[in-house]
């Protein structure tokens, strides 16, 4: 059940590009690194920078300015100005002689100058608020690949004067099929709020989308208003109940029934929102259980979540490999209608038929529809989510397949509802999400969530809970800790970046943590979380904030709560 937002976590068809020999307009390189075409040329402003051989290198050269020639103008030779005939003394015979009047001489046309148009450059009016972007698409070898950022302004897309730039090695690019290709470009420069802007990438590097010349093209992004910041439902710090931070290691055997319970009293207590629209789409070949509806797991998601920003709309694909294609128009046109740009329509439906290597990425052929992604488009917070089903699951041990009692729905949407905190606040809420929520929960506040409201009792609760706590493994087979130093080690506020190995573990022991923190502060408690990171608070001071404790004080408690869990005899009930 991994997740993706727009231009986040893509895969990308291998495509290698080249680099033009002819000069172009690009961020200025520095006199000395490392270039890679002999007589490579390019111009920024009036400077103009060449590939050339120092010693066995090729290096960029000193800029030079670039001269313009031009034909002089012919500068006309004066007409001589007649002296004036005297005048005499007034005599009465001689009449004065009249002078002659002076017709100009006509001045030559010059000749054109031949001139260097220079290139128009975005001007953006804030040159205060400093824009750091990091890029979502292209994975790219540094030595040999180069990128520019463009804004659109009225109708036409503007190089933009780039303060700083560079690539960095990205979590996104680890497939080895990619080679060298394994950075991510980054960006700093001044853009006003509103503007939509894109990146141009050329040389080595791998994206879906490419140009008539062959470069690729990234996603627009827009850089966002401020809006009021994202709602949080209930009262903060949360209310001290019958499980504190104070008692819970001592009422450990209560924590499942009581998160179960505040699961169950939110959805009878919460109205289900009637202003989200849903489009649902089922492959004709793909077999959901026709005794569950789809669209009643998503109203009991959107009624646990009631009070929080959620999509306004979202679309919501199923299907199985027998319907790949059908699924991939199906998602185009869903798109299309929303005047959504997401370039990676194919490779977004068919990621969840191939087998996740970690969060947003896939490998293998294209042969299991088993999986699930989800993500919000740009500032409208537009909802997607693709739902792989298998072709056949009566082989399964570990309970009924997630799709066919509505977890999986209910998880995949909660995603959503995470990622929406963050619109208006960032064009790129995936990004957002991923860079403040730590990992265990990120995917154990949807995995809880998702076994907590599909399931109709609590016995089957526990056993979907127990079966991912004690079977969950890493990216390299290595199921999750139960001492308490290796839950001391993950336990911590790692995000993605720093946790993509143990990512996975969050499946199951970040279940055990968002349990136990919906046991103190009821469920809704762990979204207002993420809610007050929306509104530019770091984890620590989110945490205090929703629960009265600080994560200082916190974690140590929570560290052994997981380890006594994994302890108690509940934990062996399983399918």
């Amino acid at each position: 059940m991994r997740f993706r937002g727009p231009g986040i976590f893509v895969a990308f068809a291998l495509l290698l590009g080249s680099i033009s020999a002819n000069p172009v307009i690009a961020a200025s390189p520095k006199p000395g690194s490392k270039c890679v075409k002999s007589g490579q040329v390019i111009r920024v402003n009036s400077l103009e920078y060449k590939c050339i051989k120092s010693g066995k290198k090729l290096v960029w050269s000193k800029g030079t300015k670039i001269v313009v020639k031009s034909t002089p103008t012919p500068t006309p030779s004066p007409t001589p100005t007649p002296s004036p005939t005297p005048t005499p003394s007034p005599t009465p015979t001689p009449s004065p002689t009249p002078t002659p009047s002076l017709k100009p001489t006509p001045t030559p046309t010059p000749s054109p100058i031949a001139t260097v148009a220079p290139a128009k450059y975005y001007n953006p009016t804030n040159k205060t608020d400093i824009r750091s972007i990091k890029g979502t698409e292209a994975c790219s070898n540094p030595a040999n690949a180069s990128f520019e950022i463009q804004a659109l302004v009225n109708g036409a897309w503007l190089p933009v004067k780039l303060l700083d730039f560079g690539y960095e090695p990205s979590n996104q690019c680890i497939d080895p099929n990619l080679g060298k290709k394994n950075s991510l470009g980054w960006a700093k420069f001044y853009m006003d709020e509103g503007t939509t802007y894109r990146w141009i990438f050329s040389g080595e590097i791998n994206i879906f989308f490419r140009d008539a010349l062959g470069r690729g093209v990234s996603n627009n992004a827009v850089i966002p208003t401020p809006v009021p910041p994202a709602p949080i439902p209930i009262a903060l710090p949360v209310a001290k109940g019958l499980i504190t931070f104070e008692n819970i290691l001592d009422n450990l055997s209560l924590i499942p029934q009581a998160a179960y319970d505040s699961v169950r009293n939110t959805l009878n207590n919460n109205s289900t929102p009637s202003n989200i629209k849903s489009t649902i789409w089922i492959g004709p070949n793909t077999n959901m259980n026709p005794d569950y509806g789809v669209e009643d797991s998503f109203k009991l998601a959107e009624k646990l979540w009631a009070g929080f920003k959620q999509p306004p709309s979202f679309g919501a694909f199923f299907y199985s490999v027998e319907d790949l294609t059908a699924a991939e128009e199906a998602y185009a046109k869903f798109t299309a209608e929303n005047k959504i740009q997401d370039s990676q329509d194919k490779a977004t439906i068919d990621n969840v038929c191939r087998q996740s290597a970690g969060p947003g990425v896939w490998v293998g052929p294209i042969d299991y529809c088993r999986g699930g992604s989800a993500g919000v488009f740009g500032l409208e917070g537009i909802g997607k989510g693709e739902y792989g089903v298998e072709s056949d699951n009566s082989s399964r041990t570990s309970g009924p397949a997630p799709y066919l009692v509505g977890s999986l729905e209910i998880h995949e949407y909660t995603h959503m509802v995470q990622f929406s905190q963050f619109v208006g606040n960032s064009n790129q809420p995936v990004r957002d999400h991923h860079a403040v929520n730590p990992c265990w929960l990120q995917e154990g506040q949807a995995s809880f969530a998702s076994q907590a409201v599909a399931s109709s009792s609590f016995e089957s609760y526990i056993r979907y809970r127990n079966s991912e706590a004690l079977e969950r493994t890493n990216s390299v087979g290595v199921i999750g800790p139960r001492d308490i130093a290796g839950l001391s080690n993950y336990i911590t506020l790692a995000t993605l970046d720093t946790c993509f190995d143990s990512y996975q573990w969050g499946y199951g022991t970040g279940v055990l943590i968002v349990e136990a923190l919906s046991a103190i502060g009821g469920v809704q408690s762990t979204m207002a979380l993420t809610a007050e990171q929306a509104r530019g608070k770091t984890f620590p001071q989110a945490f205090e904030s929703v629960y009265g404790t600080s994560w200082t004080e916190a974690q140590p408690i929570l560290v052994k709560v997981i380890a006594g869990e994994y302890l108690q005899p509940i934990i062996n009930i399983r399918w």
